[in-house]
């Protein structure tokens, strides 16, 4: 029976530490490049490893073990804390929402175009001012003129 605790203990060790370091990459990622979707691209896998095991029956026992004192003193386990591995996983589910620059620069294209359409419409400017507006604002936001001339 203690043969089986100790190679139960050694194998909970072993894989509480293999996901300490996954989320120690992640952090030291983090403070040295920042919180930026290009980031989150590099972690994805690492954060795909540290959620399968947070939702798995292994996490709830590895937690369990821990709150019962049977896991070794020295043994780093901030992986076990619910609020560390939590807000991990909560501050780039929120960074995958953001759109990134580019989006945000066509979405900025689009609702400016349509705000012009409507000045057009109803007569506030003309179509060589429409031309123009958007001839400009598509240039200083790097777009291609895919619309230019309709309204």
């Amino acid at each position: 029976m203690n043969q089986h605790f100790n190679r139960e203990t050694a194998a909970r060790t072993d894989r509480i530490a293999h996901y300490e370091e996954i989320m120690d990459r992640i952090l030291r990622i983090i403070r040295t490049d920042g919180m930026t979707p290009g980031v989150y691209e590099c972690v994805r896998p690492d954060l795909k490893e540290l959620r399968d095991y947070y939702a798995s029956p292994e996490w709830l026992e590895d937690y369990a073990a821990d709150e019962a004192g049977l896991l070794p003193e020295g043994l780093k386990r901030g992986v076990l804390s619910q609020d560390g591995i939590d807000d991990l996983l909560e501050r780039f589910d929120d960074l995958k929402k953001k759109p990134n620059h580019e989006e945000q620069l066509v979405q900025l294209y689009f609702d400016q175009k349509q705000t012009l359409d409507l000045f057009l419409e109803h007569g506030a400017i003309s179509r060589a001012q429409y031309d123009q507006s958007l001839g400009e604002m598509a240039r200083r936001l790097g777009m291609e003129e895919e619309e230019e001339g309709n309204g």
